[in-house]
C-alpha cells in the first residue's frame, strides 16, 4: 500500500486535484481549492492513518471541497467500508456542493452522510443516538466557542483508543483545544501522523486582527498553495473525564462541608 501511495494518490481524483489545482462545480466552474483544502502530505497521512487503524466509522467537521473526505472516504472503501458523518451546513452554499460533486465522481458518495447544521447542533444529536467513532477530523470554525464545542463533543464520541485529529493548530484556538482535551494520561500524541508545530512567531501573528485580514485576502502568500497546513494527531487511551477544574472545586467543597 505504501509504495503505491508515493506513485499517487489513493485514488484517480485526488491526483487529478492536486496535478490541476482545480475543483469543479456542476455548472462547471472551476475553483483553486487551495490553500483551504489539506496539503497532499496531510491527506495522504490521514489515509495511512486511517487504514493501520481500520477504522470503520469516521466522522469529519468541516467538509467544504471535500478533499479531506476523499482520502477519509478512500481509506474506508479500502478498509471493507463503514460509516462517514460530515458535517457541514455550508456545503451547498458557500462551497457550491463540489464536496458531494467530488465524492460522486470518485464513487464514494455511497458511504456519507452530509449533516447540513452547526456542528453545535449535530454532535449533541449524534450522542443522544450513541453513535461513537473511530476516527474523528476536526476542520470546522476556528472560534473559540465553536471549536472548543467541537473537541469537547469528539472527545465524548470518540471511542476508546480512536483518534482524534485537529487541522489548523496555527490558529491558537484550535491549539489550545487540543491541548486541554488530549492531555497526556488520557490521550498519547500520534508519532509521525502530526504536522510540525508552528513558530512562535506565527502563533503571535496569527492573534493579529490586521494580520489576519491580510491573509484572508491574500493567503498564498504564506501558505504556498496547500503546502503549509498543521495538524495534530492524538490517540484516546482513557474514556471521559472530568476537568481538573471541576475536581478541584468538589474536593474544597467537601472539605469545608
Amino acid at each position: 500500500m505504501d509504495a503505491l501511495l508515493e506513485r499517487r494518490g489513493p485514488n484517480v481524483l485526488l491526483d487529478q486535484i492536486y496535478a490541476t489545482r482545480t475543483v469543479e462545480d456542476s455548472r462547471g466552474n472551476r475553483f483553486d481549492p487551495f490553500p483551504v483544502a489539506i496539503s497532499y502530505n496531510e491527506g495522504r497521512a490521514l489515509y495511512r492513518l486511517a487504514r493501520k487503524a481500520r477504522a470503520r466509522r469516521i466522522l469529519e467537521v468541516g467538509m467544504g471541497y471535500g478533499i479531506s473526505t476523499l482520502f477519509l472516504c478512500q481509506a474506508l472503501r479500502d478498509n471493507g467500508g463503514g460509516v462517514y458523518a460530515a458535517v457541514d451546513p455550508l456545503e451547498r452554499t458557500r462551497w457550491r456542493s463540489i464536496g458531494l460533486r467530488n465524492l460522486q465522481n470518485a464513487g464514494l458518495e455511497d458511504l456519507v452522510t452530509l449533516h447540513e447544521a452547526p456542528s453545535y447542533e449535530v454532535l449533541p444529536q449524534l450522542l443522544r443516538e450513541r453513535e461513537r467513532y473511530g476516527l474523528i477530523f476536526i476542520d470546522g470554525a476556528h472560534q473559540l466557542d465553536y471549536v472548543f464545542v467541537d473537541a469537547f463533543y469528539a472527545d465524548k464520541l470518540l471511542e476508546p483508543e480512536g483518534f482524534l485529529v485537529f487541522d489548523d493548530v496555527w490558529a491558537r484556538p484550535v491549539a489550545r483545544a487540543a491541548a486541554l482535551f488530549c492531555r497526556p494520561g488520557r490521550y498519547r500524541r500520534v508519532p509521525g501522523s502530526s504536522g510540525p508545530h508552528p513558530s512562535p512567531l506565527w502563533r503571535l501573528l496569527s492573534q493579529s486582527p490586521w494580520f489576519l485580514r491580510a491573509l484572508a485576502k491574500n493567503p498564498r502568500w504564506f501558505f504556498g498553495g496547500g503546502r503549509g497546513s498543521y495538524w495534530w494527531t492524538f490517540q484516546k487511551m482513557q474514556d471521559d473525564f472530568l476537568p481538573r477544574a471541576y475536581t478541584l472545586a468538589n474536593r474544597d467543597s467537601s472539605t469545608l462541608a
